[in-house]
């Protein structure tokens, strides 16, 4: 499961139940992400472990700005450092780390989006097409940053 996880984090760690020497062989939480630790632990047990899951959903999670994942451009540059240090050439295809890169400039553009800031929008909508330029989910995205741009007088925040 290291590339599905890879592409995708969908571990939630209230729903997680580790083998104590699991955890000795990965290692804990890096305390030096101030998000997406439990991220990055995920990959590194998945690098030497086999992963299972129970389907079934055990808990609820309620969401609101408060929480450090309200911050999407700090968890989003974090998850980004995690893959980049993850990265495996021998285990990630190619075209899967470019489709992996180019959510993540999405993610960021969806982010910047919110906070106003269109300018820095569309320049990660860019890059996502420039990773993956067939990829139609790439393009849409590019061509929302630009209808935002040119209707939001293409201001807005900080960056």
């Amino acid at each position: 499961l290291f590339a599905k996880l890879f592409s995708e984090s969908f571990i939630h760690t209230s729903t997680v139940m580790v083998r104590r020497e699991c955890l000795d062989e990965a290692g804990p939480f890096n305390e030096e992400y101030m998000c997406a630790e439990d991220y990055d632990l995920w990959l590194r047990i998945a690098k030497r472990r086999d992963l299972g899951r129970c389907r079934s959903p055990l808990v609820k999670v309620r969401k609101h700005d408060s929480h450090l994942s309200g911050d999407k451009v700090l968890l989003r540059s974090t998850a980004l450092e995690v893959l980049k240090k993850h990265y495996d050439p021998a285990e990630i295809p190619p075209e899967l780390y470019r489709r992996r890169m180019s959510d993540m400039d999405i993610y960021f553009g969806r982010a910047y989006m919110r906070l106003g800031d269109m300018k820095t929008a569309v320049s990660h909508f860019k890059d996502s097409v420039r990773k993956t330029p067939a990829r139609p989910r790439s393009w849409r995205y590019l061509l929302k940053g630009y209808a935002g741009y040119l209707l939001g007088g293409g201001g807005g925040g900080g960056k």
